[in-house]
């Protein structure tokens, strides 16, 4: 019976001796400690499944357990867990540092025997100016004394971790080295983006815009991972954190884009392609889910990562073993080296392997490797591709030499064609135009003809009257001459001869007719000598000098005078002449512009219901221009006329016209620098503004 209770006392100091760590140590540091704590078997942890313990109930809490290491680790779920530790501090210059930033809530109390001695908060829900020490890392500063320390960790994602005692200059270290590692990395990642974005602008390759979308999301997901986003992004939104796993199921989805393009999936394996929109909607949808449910967004996206990672390695493999081409073994042996950095990440959150800096922070490298490594693919498929624009650029260059050949002799036919073309078109409108001018000096010559064949009744009636007197008065005379004065009969003769001549009440009826028939053969004469005189100044017939020094008043005069042989009774003109200086310009064409612009005022006005009406002409001068207005009170043109009055064939209202009276008008007017107008309103009538420069 002895021996048997003597056997198990030794069973239990046995089993007391090889789980010391049931009992945890109390951490003791000294006044001039310079070296890292070592926390392994100083802490203690429970579990809080439903987060509704608080800090005051620990005490009469006695289900803790040890914790072997200083490992702290949870899976993905909605519990809080505590640490407890028991401190012995004589040093003003120690941390508690945590080596994780992903973590939703940390709160530290320090309990003395006189209660609650002192209480700090981080984590990512706070603001980051809430912090205690302003940095991406979560560290606390230790204070003197012994007390018992709290631990609240709360968060969402699965974590594993060491937790360290330290002291300030380590944490600089640390600090610093991680933000040269932390800028490198994001250098280099923006760069490419920055340099893979040139590339797409230049070449428009959809598989650069995909690798650019990639690398951003990779950017903020790292970003978001670190802390950087809380501490430089969004320091008072700490909710945009929440949405980590949205930026990395959107990069994932660009990245399968990137693949597809890569191995040319759609065209080599379309079967494959359904597979990758399955992915596709699994990733977009988890990440619209994490806005409503982050835990279940998490935990579909940890599990699809995984296998989306295995099935683009067989993609990989097997577009290698179809096609046997550089880009498809170049991405199965960077794929490969990712798909380590994965494994090694998954083993430390299943804690089959140690957890250090380069085991934590695995799967990152993983992705900066595989993002680098791309980029020199897409690189070498950039040189591709300009050695094939190179190439192409160097055929067009050849082919537009030929081409620029061709161009140049079909060219100068085509020069020789249009010169050709242009002298047969000047002739033809030189034709057109004279012909205008014909048909108007056809009107005019009609009414000339008309007062011509007027004049010379005049003559004819005048001549034959003058010419019947002129033979009485003979006979008159030579009856008074052969009169003999001594004949004692001569009153009886001087009878006789009066009584031959009794149709004439006396000799001054005949010479007054005669004279008044003279009178009328001279108004027949001037009126020749007038329209001749008008004629031949507004054809200007007899210069050929480019510039002439013109009265514009004698020539409106003249163009009157002309004129009014064709008028109808019922249309006026009215001249209102105002004092002008003479003018140098081409008489020839500039008579033949105020004809036309006449010859459509007079047919405005026979264009209405009853042809009567007025054409108003008027000169001034005002500066150094010379204006003159023709107005009628005729039919006034439609807005669209009006648009197109000077267009060549636009206008055929005077009978006979081609429709070129006015476009010569305007090239008339502008050849002299100077300008025409019109303006033309309903019930009024039309008004041509006219304005030369004397300059």
């Amino acid at each position: 019976m002895m021996m048997i209770l003597r056997k198990s006392y030794l069973l239990i100091i046995a089993i007391l001796i090889t789980n010391v760590n049931l009992f945890p140590k109390d951490v003791v540091i000294g006044q001039n400690n310079t070296k890292d704590i070592n926390l392994s078997g100083c802490i203690s942890f429970i579990e809080d499944s439903f987060s509704v313990l608080s800090v005051n109930q620990l005490e009469q809490i006695d289900k803790w357990q040890p914790l072997k290491g200083n490992i702290l680790s949870k899976p993905v779920n909605n519990s809080t867990y505590w640490y407890k530790i028991q401190i012995n501090n004589s040093s003003d210059n120690h941390f508690l540092f945590f080596d994780y930033f992903l973590l939703d809530f940390l709160d530290v109390y320090y309990f003395a025997d006189s209660g609650l001695i002192h209480k700090t908060a981080s984590g990512n829900r706070l603001n980051f100016n809430q912090r205690e020490n302003l940095s991406n890392y979560h560290y606390f500063k230790i204070p003197k004394g012994s007390f018992t320390c709290f631990i609240r960790l709360q968060s969402i994602l699965n974590f594993q971790f060491p937790l360290k005692i330290i002291n300030s200059e380590k944490v600089n270290q640390i600090q610093t080295k991680s933000y040269l590692v932390i800028g490198w990395n994001f250098g280099v990642l923006l760069l490419l983006v920055v340099v893979h974005l040139f590339v797409y602008v230049n070449f428009k390759e959809i598989i650069y815009i995909y690798y650019v979308f990639y690398m951003m999301f990779l950017v903020v997901s790292f970003a978001t991972h670190l802390g950087i986003t809380s501490q430089f992004l969004w320091p008072s939104h700490p909710i945009f954190n929440d949405f980590l796993h949205t930026y990395i199921s959107l990069g994932f989805v660009f990245m399968g884009l990137f693949v597809m393009d890569l191995l040319k999936i759609k065209s080599h394996y379309p079967n494959y392609s359904k597979a990758f929109n399955l992915f596709f909607f699994i990733f977009i949808f988890s990440g619209i889910l994490n806005f409503f449910n982050r835990l279940l967004s998490i935990e579909i996206i940890q599990h699809s990562i995984p296998i989306f990672n295995m099935f683009l390695f067989y993609i990989g493999v097997k577009t290698f073993l179809s096609k046997r081409d550089l880009f498809s073994l170049y991405f199965i042996v960077v794929w490969t080296i990712h798909l380590f950095f994965i494994i090694i990440f998954l083993m430390v959150l299943k804690g089959f392997i140690v957890s250090n800096f380069f085991t934590r922070y695995s799967a990152i490298m993983g992705n900066f490797f595989e993002a680098v490594m791309f980029s020199f693919l897409l690189i070498y498929r950039f040189k591709l591709l300009q050695n094939e624009k190179d190439e192409v650029q160097i055929k067009e260059l050849n082919l537009r030499i030929e081409k620029q050949q061709m161009l140049e002799d079909y060219t100068q036919s085509l020069e020789d064609k249009v010169e050709q073309a242009m002298n047969d078109i000047e002739k033809y409108q030189s034709d057109l135009v004279q012909s205008e001018k014909m048909n108007s000096l056809a009107l005019i010559s009609s009414g000339i003809s008309h007062e011509i064949n007027g004049a010379i009744h005049l003559f004819n009636s005048s001549i034959s009257i003058i010419e019947r007197n002129i033979k009485v008065l003979n006979d008159y005379t030579q009856r008074y001459d052969n009169i003999e004065i001594d004949n004692p009969d001569i009153k009886e003769n001087i009878q006789k001869v009066r009584n031959s001549s009794i149709e004439y009440e006396c000799i001054d009826d005949v010479i007054n007719e005669s004279d008044d028939c003279i009178k009328r053969a001279q108004s027949g004469i001037n009126r020749i000598v007038s329209i001749t005189n008008s004629l031949n100044y507004f054809t200007m017939s007899d210069t050929n000098l480019p510039l002439t020094s013109t009265d514009i008043n004698k020539v409106i005069k003249s163009l009157v005078t002309l004129q009014k042989a064709i008028l109808p009774s019922g249309i006026k003109v009215d001249m209102k002449l105002g004092e002008l200086p003479l003018i140098h310009l081409k008489a020839k064409n500039l008579n033949q512009a105020f004809l036309s612009v006449f010859e459509f005022s007079l047919h405005a006005i026979k264009s209405k219901s009853i042809p009567k009406g007025f054409i108003k002409i008027e000169t001034k001068s005002i500066g150094d221009q010379i204006i003159i207005l023709f107005s009628d009170d005729g039919v006034a043109l439609s807005d669209n006329d009006l648009q197109n009055i000077f267009d060549p064939f636009h206008l055929n209202r005077v009978v006979g016209s081609r429709g070129l009276g006015l476009s010569a008008a305007y090239r008339a007017v502008k050849e002299h620098g100077g300008d025409i107008e019109v303006n033309a309103e309903h019930g009024k009538g039309t008004t041509f503004k006219i304005t030369l420069s004397l300059n």
